[in-house]
């Protein structure tokens, strides 16, 4: 079916991504009012014996109603980019401005090339402008931007078969076999400061001197920048080189304010890695024009590269990245417990009856509602525990606190993952050794404790991760808390390294109720990407992933400081890594901070 059918008055659709559907965007005669801004529309429709079905936007309009289509970028489907067509409906009132249409056609098997932008209805011709009401009326192209690799495609085709009457035709930049043909048009016609190259029909170009029109290839390079109209920072970049240059500089002036983050995706490729990534200082980027790739359909091969000649890009803005700390924490030789603990001759679970302070520093100190305890974990060697937790648990108030305590396994939907709860007297502690034992009766395996407390924030909560001391490394470690004020979109994680002598793993836990795409890219700071992939994490999950099974392909020098960038989209998310020393097994941490 369509991407997007739509049947609600005064609807936008922005900034949508709309691709591998039988069609794009489908507005009719009776839907008043719509307008789609700033979406990327590609890789729709299908083949039948007969041509290539399924257009960008296929669209229809009744006056007074306008209808807007407005810096959208639309490409390679199997019909036409812009459909405005009708056979027994009206093209009234529409307005086309900063759209990027190129390549349509060129999935089909069948047809081949065809039309970026279209407007006309079927029919014979009309004998005058108001011979029939399908004639299209009051239609405005201004500004928009059209491509075709090769010779072949009609970059604009208005009147189609029936006719137009009287377009606004303004300042576009009018590439394809065919640069724009006026089929029985209806003067007066508007048409001023449009670049066309490629065959004209159904007028002169003296009868329109004010344009350029190019007998052969033009030379240069033309930078079409347009700012998003509801995204501020956020802007579509078309670019025309036609002197095959490897780069082109792009200012954004005007986009972005100094100082902003930012990131450079190739329209084409959009969910695949940046191209550019980093912070504005006012200077013009310089984008390349070779090496860009576009993604594969479905079921289809990849069209083929247009660059260096012709590229479009997006530009996102970023928020500044959460800073991330790099921290080594090593146990005393006896390590302290926040807790004063009854004495008790068995293990398992244990409560006393009074709590002291502890250390103001502790860094496992926390007091949400909701709190989550990464390297939850139990490992045995040879009959003993080589690996386990200590959880303390305490309800320093005036009233009892219910806990319930859930073990979010590794690589799995924890949507039912096993619960204990326990209510706390006041001023009373729950101890738990080898605490994924004893709670959940799981050993050799791994994950997130989630604690929840109707008692916060008299509810405190403290644990430990304690080794075999006979292996390399340290025997115990205390684990910070992470809580909901922790959870962000996107971080960063600084200060990682992936040599003989420290390797790094990557953890992600995603506490929400659907599953989370998580894109890493691995940056040599200041902003050179060296790649990017992606991470499925399961709803509430917990992955831990090497950095060297996450870029396997990419060359890490000895010694380099790494960075990942991560992005959960929308969805409030937990990062953070360990760096390991080979040797000694010591870790260290680098986590995301607000």
């Amino acid at each position: 079916g369509e991407g997007v059918n739509l049947l609600g008055a005064r609807t936008r659709l922005i900034n949508l991504a709309l691709h591998d559907t039988s069609q794009g965007v489908l507005t009719t005669t009776d839907i008043p009012d719509t307008e789609v801004s700033g979406c990327l529309i590609y890789y729709n429709g299908y083949d039948g014996t007969d041509r290539g079905h399924g257009h960008g936007i296929y669209i229809q309009n009744i006056a007074p109603s306008t209808k807007r289509v407005v810096d959208n970028v639309i490409f390679a489907q199997f019909g036409y980019g812009i459909h405005a067509y009708t056979e027994s409906g009206k093209l009234d009132g529409l307005y086309f401005e900063g759209n990027t249409s190129f390549n349509n056609g060129v999935l089909s098997q069948v047809t081949g090339q065809t039309t970026n932008i279209l407007v006309g209805a079927n029919g014979s011709a009309a004998a005058n402008a108001t011979d029939s009401t399908k004639i299209a009326k009051d239609t405005t192209l201004r500004s928009n931007f059209t491509y075709f690799s090769g010779s072949g495609g009609t970059a604009a085709n208005l009147g189609y078969s029936k006719g137009i009457a009287s377009p606004t035709i303004v300042d576009n930049y009018l590439v394809g076999g065919s640069a724009l043909a006026l089929v029985n048009a209806f003067r007066p016609i508007t048409m001023t400061g449009n670049s066309l190259y490629g065959s004209i029909s159904g007028f002169q170009s003296s009868e329109f001197p004010s344009n350029t029109y190019y007998a052969s290839r033009p030379t240069g390079i033309k930078v079409f920048t347009r700012p998003n109209h509801y995204e501020p920072g956020r802007a579509n970049i078309t670019v025309y080189n036609w002197d095959k240059a490897a780069t082109v500089d792009v200012s954004l002036t005007g986009i972005l304010s100094q100082g902003s983050h930012f990131e450079l995706r190739n329209a084409q490729n959009f969910f695949g890695p940046p191209v550019l990534t980093g912070v504005y200082d006012g200077s013009p980027l310089h984008v390349p024009m070779t090496g860009l790739t576009p993604a594969t359909p479905v079921g289809r091969p990849a069209p083929a590269p247009t660059g260096p000649d012709f590229q479009v890009f997006v530009l996102l803005p970023k928020a500044p990245p959460p800073a991330a700390r790099l921290r080594v924490v090593r146990p005393s030789a006896a390590p302290h417990s926040p807790l004063t603990l009854a004495r008790s001759e068995s293990q398992g679970i244990r409560t006393a009856a009074s709590i002291s302070s502890g250390p103001a520093d502790s860094p496992a100190r926390g007091s949400a509602r909701i709190q989550y305890f990464p390297g939850f974990a139990a490992f045995s060697s040879a009959g003993s525990s080589a690996s386990r937790n200590e959880v303390f648990i305490a309800n320093g108030g005036a009233h009892p606190a219910t806990v319930t305590l859930r073990f979010l396994e590794h690589d799995r939907d924890n949507t039912s993952a096993p619960a204990k709860s326990f209510v706390l007297a006041p001023q009373e502690t729950l101890r738990a050794d080898d605490a994924l034992m004893t709670l959940f009766g799981a050993n050799d395996t791994y994950g997130t404790l989630e604690v929840e407390a109707d008692g916060a924030p008299a509810v405190s909560v403290f644990e430990r991760v304690l080794a075999d001391p006979g292996r390399a490394g340290p025997t115990a470690r205390q684990l910070a808390a992470i809580s909901a004020e922790d959870l962000a979109p996107t971080s960063t994680l600084l200060g990682l390294r992936q040599d003989t002598e420290s390797r790094s793993d990557v953890v992600l836990l995603n506490p929400n109720a659907g599953g989370a795409e998580i894109s890493l890219t691995l940056l040599l700071p200041p902003a050179t990407v060296l790649g990017t992939t992606f991470v499925f994490v399961p709803p509430r999950g917990y992955v831990l992933r090497s950095l060297s099974d996450l870029f396997p392909s990419v060359a890490l020098a000895p010694g380099e400081n790494l960075s990942v960038a991560v992005d959960a989209g929308m969805l409030p998310v937990y990062a953070f890594a360990s760096v390991i020393e080979n040797a000694s097994q010591d870790s260290a941490s680098a986590r995301q901070e607000d």
